[in-house]
């Protein structure tokens, strides 16, 4: 399915009209499909929200751009779906360069162009960080809550996932995170991720860098994680994120898409690189994927490489039919394209991306009792 275009995200493209193509007047911090607009979009974007009383499908393309929600603050912020609140516009300093990684190790297969991975990497990679939700708070791993309140994600303590980790270990503990969200939840959209997008120091509370800031230009990075869509959930036809490696705030690049994202649509995972399919399989509700996102991070698409492992059936490895996708070559991180007052980075510069997980979805979807997502198992490898 290379080079198609998810329905909803065209949809998402036609509200652009209406808030996308506003200034931006603040420091912003953007999302799968909003990017915060300026005060002088302020009134544009009130406008937009009053149409949602008059056609609720409107309202889901416009919130996919960015019109500014008006619910919960996860984590002790305000606002936004990976935004966060920010508390100056004065022009930042530019980014300091990130640090080095440490020398490659040459035995790790990561290290090697072209080389496979499995359920597991050789202690030869390092593990730059994981969760398996042994700890009630996802903040120290994730940096930040964006749900309508706290309570919208909790650690549940029996029913993990039992998949080995990156390492080849057992977790050593059945729990899990849960994010949900009820109808009307409303943080830039219809959302409860975990993540904190925002890369500077100040600017923004919780300040950055967000602690998910794993990928940057040129790293070979493999991420996993295992996901589950409980049978409480529907599993439903239109538009569902449920992770993201998206470009990360502050930035002045209009385009609206994160860079790479995992859906849920229609009994089918469905990997997306800035609205376009790389590869589609079948999901199973109530029963855990686990995914080894092999990515190679650059905007150039000579160098820029995704490809993708899932056990979809759930006997421990990446072995069986649909189970691994081809590589595909495309840029896996934005360029800034102008300067601003707000951006840090030079025109050209390469945007990291940052990690999130959890549900983000269209608010058509029917969930009086709550709509959620499982998430578990979660490790990001380097060479």
């Amino acid at each position: 399915m290379t080079g198609t275009s998810p329905k909803p995200r065209l949809l998402a493209l036609l509200g652009l009209a209406v808030c996308g193509c506003l200034a931006w007047g603040i420091l912003s911090t953007g999302d799968a499909g909003a990017q915060i607009a300026g005060a002088a979009g302020k009134s544009t974007c009130t406008k937009a929200k009053a149409k949602k009383k008059k056609s609720k499908r409107r309202a889901a393309r416009k919130s996919r751009i960015g019109c500014p929600g008006s619910g919960g603050t996860g984590s002790g912020s305000t606002g936004s779906d990976d935004t966060t609140t920010t508390t100056t516009t004065t022009t930042p300093p530019p980014p300091p360069p990130p640090p080095p990684d440490p020398p490659v190790n040459p035995d790790c297969p990561l290290a090697q162009p072209g080389s496979t991975i499995g359920m597991s990497v050789p202690s030869s990679c390092t593990v730059v960080a994981s969760d398996t939700a042994s700890n009630p708070d996802p903040v120290p791993f994730w940096g930040k809550i964006d749900c309508q309140n706290s309570t919208r994600q909790a650690q549940q303590t029996a029913g993990g996932d039992s998949h080995v980790t990156a390492t080849g270990a057992t977790q050593g503990n059945a729990a899990f995170r849960r994010a949900t969200v009820f109808d009307g939840d409303n943080v830039w959209g219809e959302r409860c991720e975990l993540g904190n997008n925002w890369s500077q120091p100040t600017g923004a509370t919780p300040a950055g860098p967000g602690p998910t800031m794993f990928y940057q230009e040129g790293q070979r990075r493999v991420t996993y994680a295992s996901l589950r869509l409980p049978s409480s959930t529907p599993m439903g036809n239109s538009w569902r994120t449920v992770l993201q490696m998206k470009q990360m705030q502050p930035y002045n690049n209009p385009t609206p898409s994160p860079v790479l994202e995992l859906q849920l649509v229609n009994n089918r995972w469905i990997f997306v690189n800035s609205w376009h399919s790389v590869w589609t399989a079948p999901a199973q509700q109530n029963a855990w994927t686990r995914f080894a996102f092999d990515i190679t991070y650059s905007q150039n698409p000579a160098l820029g490489s995704i490809k993708i492992h899932a056990d979809l059936n759930g006997d421990g490895d990446f072995d069986d039919a649909n189970e691994q996708s081809s590589v595909t070559h495309t840029p896996t991180l934005r360029a800034e394209t102008a300067t601003s007052s707000y951006s840090p980075y030079s025109v050209g510069q390469s945007i990291p991306d940052h990690l999130r997980a959890g549900i983000y979805q269209d608010p058509n979807y029917s969930c009086p009792t709550g709509c959620s997502m499982d998430l578990d198992n979660v490790q990001v490898v380097r060479p």
